[in-house]
């Protein structure tokens, strides 16, 4: 049996819950303050037109219906599910508004939390309260877009908020049922190990529960695509990648559940790297170099909330 050197999302599922959990992604038809012109028009680098949502969304459907179609179709089992908030910024909408939307999809007992995707500019008191109110009583975590704690980074792939911003999002949640799960991108334009251990440092220093890795890709639509063509940024090779998620591992708290630890894309939207449809491969290297190197999650990390 295959032993893991990291906290895994699986590994905390099992421990809060006798069932196994999946997730099932929803589009609430919600836009971004990075796409309307509040902050800009331009949007993140890799962003797309969809927002990275899954392919299998129905968008033409209320958030309750995109669910019970999920459940209808693809469910399995006795499984219960995480109903994920996904494509652009979740919480970019009134109070009121957004208690409704997450309150919907509750269709039945199958469904034992949610997950709201957003950015760290997007958060206020009032927004924390409704979401605080439906973490009393069910799982919640919210996923917040870091991507590095380099500003200078954040401003080249214009995320349109800074390193502060973040810190100061999570110093909302304080107090509260809420689980933040950061999002974090390896291989930005410009970016090197430094970076990397850098930000993981960052995220050990805070009450963050979970972090998201990714590698950076480049999918069709998006301005990353522009720029790899004109040869202007590059990818990482896997083995790189391999090495640098875990080095990212090492340094980040052990208590912090790892959401995953590599970007996906459908193989019609991407174009590079190709080992990008090499999940497996990939998480069994990542644990061998681990392994190989005799460190888990944690090892090389001082910071303890």
């Amino acid at each position: 049996m295959k032993i893991k050197r990291y906290y895994s999302l699986n590994m905390y599922f099992k421990g809060i819950c006798s069932h196994r959990v999946g997730k099932i992604c929803v589009d609430a038809g919600f836009t971004c303050p990075n796409r309307d012109g509040t902050i800009s028009e331009r949007g993140c680098l890799f962003c797309d037109e969809k927002g990275s949502a899954a392919d299998y969304i129905k968008r033409n459907l209320p958030v309750h219906e995109q669910v019970k179609v999920y459940l209808k179709e693809k469910s399995r089992g006795d499984d219960r599910y995480i109903v994920y908030f996904q494509p652009f910024t979740n919480t970019y909408e009134k109070a009121a508004i957004l208690k409704d939307l997450y309150k919907a999809v509750f269709v039945n007992d199958r469904i034992i939390g949610i997950s709201i995707g957003t950015r760290p500019d997007c958060i206020d008191p009032e927004k924390i309260g409704i979401i605080e109110d439906i973490a009393e009583n069910h799982e919640v975590w919210l996923e917040m877009g870091l991507q590095t704690s380099n500003n200078k980074t954040l401003r080249t792939i214009n995320r349109g908020h800074t390193a502060e911003d973040f810190k100061n999002a999570m110093e909302l949640t304080k107090g509260t049922n809420i689980k933040v799960c950061a999002h974090v991108i390896i291989g930005l334009p410009g970016e090197g190990p430094e970076d990397y251990r850098q930000t993981a440092d960052f995220l050990s220093s805070l009450p963050v529960r979970g972090v998201k890795l990714h590698h950076l890709y480049i999918a069709k639509g998006t301005q990353t695509a522009e720029l790899y063509k004109k040869g202007e940024i590059k990818t990482m090779e896997k083995e790189e990648y391999i090495k640098q998620a875990g080095e990212f591992l090492k340094r980040i708290r052990p208590d912090i559940v790892i959401h995953r630890l590599m970007g996906d894309c459908s193989e019609e939207r991407l174009i590079a790297p190709l080992w990008t449809r090499e999940n497996n491969s990939v998480m069994d290297g990542i644990n061998g170099f681990l392994k190989k190197n005799n460190s888990w999650q944690g090892r090389d990390c001082s910071s303890k909330i």
